[in-house]
């Protein structure tokens, strides 16, 4: 059976079975037949229908091959009772583990927390326990404390709420109040993280699309007023740097509106937080050029510098004029063995708090697709050619691969000990980790690099490892795994991640 994608169409052409113009306010029919055209369904919407369904086919596929439920547990855990009849403890403790290691904190600068869920408390708080986001949150806890825990028979149970809150998400969708809100736009972004926690391949990231895709659409409709609002800007800063992932993880052009919706939200933003509109812009050229190269079947070396290098250039003088209160405080490790004394962990960097730190690794992303890009056409020419701006590529790589490193430590919750070396805590009980989700995308992107060496490989898939057992992130042991794959770097065809860099 093939599955095409749900129809927008007017419901007077869908029940007359003839294709819809779809255009605005009433489509062409409508208007010939003489008839009041009754509108179109929201985009919002429509990329949940049926989506209970496929939760429901997921569920019973983890009860079946889950990595480590065995059927002993299974047949255990039935007997009991329905694993979506567990007590609210549980629920509360699932929430509870998803706000310590998913929300942001304030950092050292002392202003309010920004960057990371930070407004979810505060939605929760305001929230029906019946409410989509209050499910959501317990599903995605649920699912995060379930592997983390290697509490598997919770799983099922995981997937039951996430299927309850579609469910109560298409009812807010269809009320003019409810689909506007605060909560209802956080409840879409939280189903993002569901998936990166409950799947273990690239699934994940096409999951992921879907609700941005539909988080975006409620932008559009809620309109400037949102900004008026401290949680409604929050949420944007959240969103439109999922946003820019997707594009370029993707191959795809930055929405245009992404432009308007940072003009409505400027005059909100605190005077520090301006120099991000600009890198959204710049990440707009360098998403829509990628699509060039990739659509264009472009494989010149000569033209893909052409094309890249300009962006490269932007966004280092982009970097030079960053605010002084940008600026990351760097410390020198005191680990005096041979790995401690590695140019990427001999260095460690203290940010002002997640959203700046989140800032400068998104930046080392960019510059990394960039020059791994040249770099890759280059040598598929001839390493020979062009020798000057291959050894440029291959020191900016470098550099910006131990960047990420070296922001690890702050992003991981490390903590000087008594005689002031620092410690890796990240896998204590009571130890936060809310940058863990954050740092994921930009440590494996260092990790790929033809330029990072086998040691800073094993180093950086460690830390994924760690990422993926303290948080229960399925999607960062699977990438994880993928750097231990020896003479692989990330511009190779197979790897989905950042899409095909140099085309076949």
């Amino acid at each position: 059976m093939v599955y095409t994608k749900p129809s927008r169409g007017c419901a007077s052409c869908k029940k007359r079975k003839i294709k819809c113009d779809e255009q605005e306010p009433a489509c062409a029919r409508c208007l010939k037949s003489g008839w009041v055209c009754p509108g179109y369904k929201d985009e919002a919407d429509l990329n949940f229908r049926n989506q209970t369904q496929l939760v429901v086919r997921k569920a019973q596929t983890r009860r079946t091959d889950h990595v480590w439920l065995t059927k002993t547990q299974w047949n255990a855990n039935h007997q009991a009772g329905q694993p979506q009849s567990l007590p609210p403890s549980v629920i509360d403790r699932a929430i509870s583990f998803f706000i310590h290691h998913f929300v942001g904190r304030a950092g050292e600068s002392k202003v309010p927390a920004r960057g990371y869920h930070e407004y979810l408390p505060a939605l929760l708080q305001e929230s029906s326990p019946n409410s989509a986001l209050a499910t959501i949150t317990a599903a995605t806890g649920l699912a995060s404390l379930a592997n983390a825990g290697n509490a598997s028979p919770w799983t099922p149970a995981a997937f039951s709420l996430y299927g309850k809150a579609i469910k109560q998400l298409r009812a807010e969708l269809q009320d003019p109040v409810e689909m506007k809100s605060d909560k209802t736009l956080a409840a879409i972004m939280l189903m993002g993280i569901f998936e990166a926690i409950t799947c273990p391949d690239r699934n994940s990231l096409r999951a992921l699309s879907h609700h941005i895709i539909a988080a975006a659409r409620l932008i559009e409709l809620r309109g400037p007023d949102q900004f008026q609002r401290e949680v409604g800007l929050r949420i944007f800063l959240q969103l439109r740097r999922l946003i820019v992932l997707h594009c370029l993880q993707l191959h795809r052009p930055m929405p245009y509106a992404v432009k308007k919706w940072s003009t409505w939200a400027e005059p909100a933003q605190r005077k520090d937080e301006l120099a991000a509109n600009r890198f959204s812009e710049l990440n707009e050229d360098l998403a829509l050029i990628r699509v060039k190269i990739k659509e264009e079947k472009i494989t010149s070396a000569l033209k893909i510098h052409a094309l890249l290098s300009p962006i490269d250039k932007k966004l280092h003088l982009w970097r030079q004029n960053l605010p002084e209160s940008w600026m990351p405080k760097s410390y020198r490790s005191l680990d005096l063995s041979p790995a401690g004394r590695a140019d990427w962990a001999a260095q460690y960097d203290v940010f002002p708090d997640l959203w700046v730190a989140s800032m400068w690794n998104n930046y080392h992303s960019c510059r990394i697709l960039i020059n791994d890009a040249i770099l890759s056409a280059i040598l598929h020419d001839d390493p020979g050619i062009m020798r000057k701006e291959q050894l440029y590529s291959m020191e900016i790589l470098v550099e910006m691969a131990n960047k990420v490193c070296h922001s690890v430590p702050f992003y991981l919750g490390y903590a000087k000990n008594q005689h002031g070396a620092l410690e890796d805590r990240s896998m204590d009980e009571g130890t936060a980790m809310p940058g863990g989700y954050l740092l994921m995308w930009p440590l494996y992107m260092a990790g790929m690099l033809r330029t990072t060496c086998r040691e800073q490989r094993q180093w950086i898939a460690s830390k994924l490892h760690q990422i993926g057992l303290r948080l229960g992130l399925r999607i960062a042991m699977f990438l994880a795994a993928a750097l231990e794959l020896e003479g692989t770097s990330f511009s190779d065809s197979e790897l989905w991640v950042s899409g095909e860099f140099f085309p076949k």
